[in-house]
């Protein structure tokens, strides 16, 4: 496809004025493979007047010969064989002559692969004739020869490197919204970003050549993936969808739900569903989408009980099930099955099972299942075994009794914010609740100040789905478990 150049203005106005400043030292341009330092130097050199210069292009292909690599530009009876210093002054002889009084310009594409011979001519040009060596190399790659060809322009008088960063989250945006012809939502940006690293030559595979573009949909005037496209087999590596899968739990554990959401879209078409299912599913139960949960879940393949993805799911699985579509017996069923097959993880899957009979309106349950766990088991146990008594106590209108529970619940759930980060959240609005109830106003000012603290990912709009998802779970007769939410 017609690529789009975007961005890189420092870097192209600093080459230019290179080019432009007569006693400019050697130019390094280095970046990570795939940055596009050919490319950028090339979009440099395009349009430049060069009625005053003899642009001079090299190409090195790895060989060994002496003067391979400055060869097309040498006489026809250049003498290889000659000594190095007496080779080395000819073939400056020769390009000078060619010149004939112009200032000399060599642009030297992957300089590591060069020989050492050409890397001298150079050298010599820059320090007889004031030449201009322009060179790209990758800033980590292994030379083809050692000692390294570029290591005689080291210490050359003002020679500069620039490294070309990655492209950030709004040049990505550009790109994509170029081949999309529209605006495009802002998580989808930053999905493709955490995937690619702005890595320029990844983002064309997966736009361009991944045709991307069959897998957005336009949403509000903006573009955004689409997550009912059921293609599989985009551009991506494996490294590329380890990044992917990276990215995704990170974005799950910042609760940037918009990012994740996009970022499992990605997953799903490159075959990753099952690595991320856990936070597919739990995107979808906080967007209020538990039936789609549901069926997400359902899709996955079953192995055997205790396999993953099944028997890894299953928290989210309950989750759905009792908050999502207040099937709390069915949810509490299935994790006394799974607890029954994973000794290792039995108290947390008990545990689990108690708060949500609790929040979902039956404390006396909760109390006879809370009453059989060891709660220290593990951090997970100890987690929801205090949420659990937390949520008994507020549902027994006992808010001074639940605060020592949520605190230490707390301190737990914060500890755990990569698998669980709306708990944090969720368990501070119902600490603020909890203060407010016993009559101890500046504890709940100073908690609810810390938590509305500007932070635009302070999970508020997880608080609010839950405490709605799980108030219309609960009895009418049952009294407020997460109700006030104090702003």
């Amino acid at each position: 496809m017609p690529w789009h150049f975007v961005g890189r203005t420092e870097q192209l106005e600093r080459i230019r004025a290179t080019v432009a400043a007569p006693d400019a030292g050697p130019l390094v341009i280095t970046g990570e493979s795939g940055m596009g330092r050919t490319t950028v130097l090339r979009q440099a050199l395009d349009g430049l007047d060069d009625t005053d210069r003899l642009m001079i292009h090299l190409a090195p292909d790895g060989g060994f010969l002496p003067f391979a690599t400055v060869h097309d530009h040498l006489p026809e009876d250049f003498p290889t064989t000659a000594p190095l210093g007496v080779g080395v002054r000819l073939a400056v002889d020769a390009i000078l002559d060619r010149a004939d009084g112009r200032r000399v310009v060599v642009v030297v594409d992957d300089a590591h692969l060069a020989d050492h011979a050409s890397m001298l001519v150079l050298r010599d040009l820059h320090r007889r004739a004031g030449a201009l060596p322009l060179i790209t190399r990758p800033n980590a790659a292994t030379p083809a020869r050692v000692p390294d060809p570029l290591d005689c322009l080291r210490y050359e008088r003002g020679i500069q490197t620039l490294c070309l960063p990655p492209l950030n989250a709004d040049e990505v945006g550009v790109v994509l919204s170029t081949e999309l012809g529209g605006r495009v939502r802002r998580a989808t940006s930053e999905a493709l970003h955490a995937v690619t690293r702005g890595n320029p030559r990844l983002l064309h595979d997966l736009v361009g050549e991944g045709r991307i573009g069959d897998h957005a949909v336009r949403d509000g005037g903006t573009w955004r993936f689409d997550a009912r496209r059921t293609t599989v087999g985009t551009a991506l590596d494996a490294d590329c969808v380890t990044r992917l899968v990276d990215a995704t739990h990170k974005a799950w554990c910042e609760l940037s739900l918009d990012r994740a959401e996009e970022l499992c879209c990605l997953a799903k078409w490159s075959g990753a569903s099952e690595r991320v299912a856990a936070v597919h599913a739990g995107v979808l139960l906080l967007r209020g989408k538990a039936r789609e949960a549901l069926r997400f879940l359902d899709s996955l393949p079953i192995r055997r009980l205790d396999d993953s993805p099944w028997s890894g799911t299953a928290p989210t699985r309950a989750l759905v099930l009792a908050l999502g579509l207040g099937r709390t017996e069915e949810a509490g069923e299935l994790l006394r099955l799974v607890a029954g097959t994973n000794p290792e993880r039995r108290a947390h899957l008990l545990a689990l099972r108690a708060w949500l009979l609790a929040v979902t309106g039956s404390p006396t349950e909760a109390t006879t299942a809370l009453d059989v766990l060891d709660r220290d088991a593990d951090r997970d146990a100890a987690l929801f075994t205090r949420a659990a008594r937390a949520a008994v106590e507020l549902a027994r209108n006992s808010p001074a009794t639940a605060v020592p529970h949520l605190r230490r619940a707390l301190i737990v759930a914060q500890a755990r914010r990569e698998d669980l980060p709306w708990m944090t959240p969720y368990l501070t609005a119902n600490l603020i609740d909890a203060l407010l109830l016993a009559g101890r106003l500046t504890e709940a000012t100073a908690v609810a100040s810390e938590f509305h603290g500007g932070r635009r990912d302070n999970g508020w709009n997880v608080v609010a789905t839950l405490a709605e998802l799980i108030q219309h779970r609960v009895p009418t007769h049952v009294g407020p478990l997460t109700v006030g939410l104090a702003s």
